[in-house]
């Protein structure tokens, strides 16, 4: 009789733990695609994991890196990513044409802020005739770029010799190893080049003011059984955007949190150049 009580009162506990436990419900985890390595076209997504946003949400950000725009959007299509924050729109649009099951839900960047850097001994667009320029792909919306900048310069990409090196990351690397003459960068790698006294000869923002570069794209296969979680999503986003939750920067120009991305970027070379 001792033994039934007791196991009774077991039973009871642990039904009280489960029922006052029922009223909590985890953080939902939503799967993120991101283009290379950490870059300012997804500062406001990592500002809005940094300041919390997400957390108050009740959402956990599992972050996947792939090492293009076109390789995230195929793990979007494929259903392996819940969503991006970075995937380009040359290569969104060219899959939903083809039937992905995708959709943009928010723009984010209107005009693309990407610089070419080039080596020091190369001062302007028009000297690249015969040089080898570093792109992100053969469909790659940086080719886009490149032939808008080319084009006002009396050139056209069959004057260059195209490498494709997939994310800014890998373009720089390519350029400081001298395995190209130029490279297609965006920030904070167009920054470390300049440091390393690559010659800027051109920015998108002089020549495409007309192109949205990117913003947030989901698989709606997922999305519409996850409406709630997608609305709690676009506002810790958008809070990230906010200039005043911006990464606040010390004296020594490094982010006020040492876990921060963009924790080794110096402030002055960032404001001097945005």
């Amino acid at each position: 009789m001792r033994r039934l009580s007791r196991h009774l009162g077991i039973g009871l506990i642990l039904a009280s733990a489960l029922l006052s436990g029922s009223g909590t419900e985890a953080a939902e985890k939503i799967v993120v695609g991101i283009t290379g390595t950490p870059n300012a076209l997804a500062w406001p997504f990592y500002i809005a994991i940094e300041k919390g946003f997400f957390a108050a949400e009740d959402i956990t950000v599992d972050k996947i890196f792939a090492p293009s725009s076109a390789a995230v959007i195929l793990q979007a299509t494929a259903g392996a990513l819940d969503m991006t924050v970075e995937g380009a729109f040359v290569d969104v649009i060219r899959a939903i044409e083809k039937g992905s099951p995708l959709a943009i839900v928010r723009i984010l960047v209107q005009t693309p802020p990407y610089e070419l850097l080039a080596k020091p001994s190369i001062k302007s667009l028009k000297e690249l005739k015969g040089k080898t320029v570093s792109i992100g792909g053969p469909k790659d919306v940086t080719r886009i770029y490149l032939n808008r900048m080319l084009e006002p310069n009396g050139l056209k990409d069959s004057d260059v010799d195209l490498v494709y090196a997939g994310a800014s990351s890998a373009r720089l690397s390519s350029l400081e190893s001298g395995a190209v003459d130029a490279a297609i960068l965006t920030a904070p790698f167009n920054f470390y080049g300049v440091s390393a006294g690559l010659s800027i000869i051109g920015r998108t923002a002089d020549y495409i003011t007309d192109l949205p570069q990117n913003g947030t794209v989901v698989n709606r296969n997922w999305a519409t059984g996850h409406m709630s979680a997608l609305s709690r999503f676009l506002a810790a986003f958008n809070k990230g955007v906010v200039p005043e939750n911006s990464i606040r920067w010390d004296s020594r120009g490094e982010a006020e949190s040492a876990h921060h991305p963009m924790r080794c970027l110096r402030s002055s070379i960032c404001l001097r150049r945005l």
